[in-house]
């Protein structure tokens, strides 16, 4: 097995993570051209380049693309095994998100994470406010932004909006008799909908407000006409316990992002983040 110079390759993934080379070589206690150097060691080995310049910034070749894909994951593994064998303390990733989110979406994919990264601890943050990563030491955030809400992060997942119900509501479908519960979070949520869609310009009676999940809840024991909002009702419709009779292509403009703290990035962190960026919602 012939494999590449190992520190021309941490620098390379080094490199690829600060996308200069001075937060780089601060990130790795070197020199800049102590970085050079290894990167030009290691496209002599692999025969290829992986970088090509774009100003101040470094971008990656495709070739550069395709290699850091594989032996980033590589180096991360490598890292934690070592620490798994060394007897060092179990390593934990903090993660912070919404109650609903949590609930509805990431409680069912713990024994993934925990076999793709063996070893390492997710902690769950549930909480609506929202958390200073810096100053409370908390790994990764995913955010909600509604419409017209300016954020930084990386994309997860575009919102949709529409009504859903429980199957035997919707059997019946006398919709001006079907109650509606109401949204606490996005009081204005059945107007929005209504404009979008053009559909039910008459609604029932107004039965119950809540939050998102206890809305979820309700409606699919049968209490009426909820605005299910994905990712969070995807679950119930993936069951069945829900259906949604006027369809599901109702975007609001609202999006999830997913947010990194920029100090103290460990390898367990590097590679939480990258598990979760490659998650479907």
């Amino acid at each position: 097995m012939k494999l590449p110079p190992l520190p021309s390759v941490r620098m390379f993934v080094e490199l690829v993570e600060a996308g200069r080379l001075g937060p780089a070589a601060e990130r790795l206690g070197v020199t800049d051209s102590a970085i050079t150097h290894q990167i030009r060691k290691l496209e002599a080995d692999l025969g290829l380049a992986l970088f090509e310049r774009d100003g101040r910034y470094l971008r990656l070749t495709p070739a550069g693309r395709e290699f850091h894909g594989e032996v980033a994951p590589a180096l991360e593994r490598i890292a934690l095994a070592r620490a798994r064998l060394r007897g060092e303390q179990r390593p934990q990733v903090v993660l912070t998100l919404p109650p609903s989110l949590a609930r509805a979406w990431i409680l069912d994919k713990v024994a993934a994470f925990e076999a793709a990264l063996p070893g390492v601890e997710l902690r769950l943050l549930p909480v609506t406010r929202l958390v200073e990563l810096e100053r409370e030491r908390v790994d990764i955030a995913i955010r909600y932004l509604s419409a017209g809400v300016a954020g930084e992060g990386h994309f997860l997942h575009a919102e949709r909006a529409f009504p859903v119900c429980a199957p035997a509501i919707a059997a019946r479908a006398d919709w001006a008799r079907v109650p509606v519960l109401r949204n606490e979070d996005h009081p204005l949520e059945w107007q929005d909908w209504q404009r979008l869609s053009g559909a039910l310009t008459s609604l029932g009676p107004e039965r119950m407000r809540a939050s998102s999940l206890v809305l979820m809840d309700a409606a699919a024991a049968g209490n009426g006409l909820a605005i299910g909002r994905t990712p969070i009702v995807d679950p119930y419709l993936a069951d069945g316990r829900l259906v949604a009779p006027f369809g599901t292509d109702w975007p609001t403009g609202g999006r999830y992002l997913l947010v990194v703290r920029r100090r103290g990035r460990r390898p367990e962190v590097v590679a939480a983040e990258r598990w979760l960026s490659e998650l479907r919602f």
